[in-house]
């Protein structure tokens, strides 16, 4: 896609009220975002961040985390039950350059999504394409490590903005 289609269709993102149009392309840019991240704290409030590329949103509710390395994390989320991921994609020069003379984003720099732990589950349906998905990315020993799924309940989205906090929609809540 062109850099002005991109804009164009990030332009309707934006001016729309539709919430299922918004979650739709949310969950599409997360779903296919190269950095994924997730962020827990302890009872204690002593945070803890890793790599998690696991991460899938099925649907505007839910989030799933494939349990791979997560052992600090998946304790914090035990006790507190809250978590946050972030999922970002790379901003180019083109970018920086069409931000610089227009003013305007060609896209969102990511979304952070506030999450409460609802569940640990090994239902196969919800396993495997995690499973199939990271075999195909990081090979089969990695993916062998896949035990359970954690889903999370989304109750909060946030969009990445890199403008000033004056900006009105700067570090605002999606509706």
């Amino acid at each position: 896609m062109g850099i002005e289609s991109e804009l164009v269709a990030k332009k309707d993102f934006y001016s729309s009220n539709c919430s299922k149009t918004k979650m739709k392309y949310i969950s599409e840019y997360f779903n296919s975002a190269l950095a994924k991240v997730l962020a827990t704290v302890d009872e204690n409030g002593q945070p803890n961040v890793c790599p998690c590329g696991t991460a899938n949103m099925p649907d505007e509710n839910v989030i799933h985390i494939g349990n791979v390395c997560l052992d600090r994390s998946l304790v914090n989320i035990r006790k507190t039950k809250k978590a946050t991921l972030m999922a970002t994609k790379p901003v180019e020069s083109e970018y920086w350059k069409h931000y610089e003379k227009t003013g305007e984003r060609l896209y969102p720099a990511g979304y952070r999504c506030y999450c409460t732990f609802i569940d640990e589950t090994d239902d196969q349906k919800i396993l495997e394409p995690i499973y199939e998905r990271l075999a195909g990315r990081v090979g089969k020993k990695m993916a062998d490590k896949l035990d359970s799924v954690l889903v999370f309940k989304i109750d909060e989205i946030r969009e990445i903005d890199f403008e000033r906090k004056s900006h009105p929609r700067c570090g605002t809540t999606l509706e």
